[in-house]
């Protein structure tokens, strides 16, 4: 997967953020929802967005020490429960490749 979000449509990234996201997580600053705001998240440590009450398996990855590095955010989004055992997002997972590789593009492009 590296590399491959440079090369992404961001353009479909943000429509898949706000048909898949959006309904519980914002990209604004300090504005969470159902879950947290994903503001920056690229780079940052999981389970820290400042006032957000994170769920215990959430607490978990954040003292496990787990950032949002292109590869970990790749393997979440394919698959959350194998990355954050335990986590009660109803969000299973996103299959595709490319569309997952559009996803992290807006994703990134959002933290910058």
């Amino acid at each position: 997967m590296s590399g491959q979000a440079g090369a992404a449509d961001a353009e479909n990234g943000e429509y898949l953020f706000k048909t898949i996201c959006a309904a519980c997580h914002s990209i604004e600053p300090d504005s969470h929802r159902t879950g947290p705001s994903l503001h920056k998240i690229w780079g940052h440590p999981a389970g820290k967005a400042e006032g957000f009450d994170y769920s215990a398996a959430f607490k978990g990855a954040a003292a496990d020490e787990l950032i949002w590095t292109e590869e970990n955010l790749d393997k979440f989004l394919r698959r959350p429960r194998s990355v954050v055992k335990g986590n009660k997002m109803a969000y299973l997972g996103l299959r595709d490749d490319a569309d997952r590789a559009d996803l992290l593009a807006y994703l990134k492009r959002m933290s910058q």
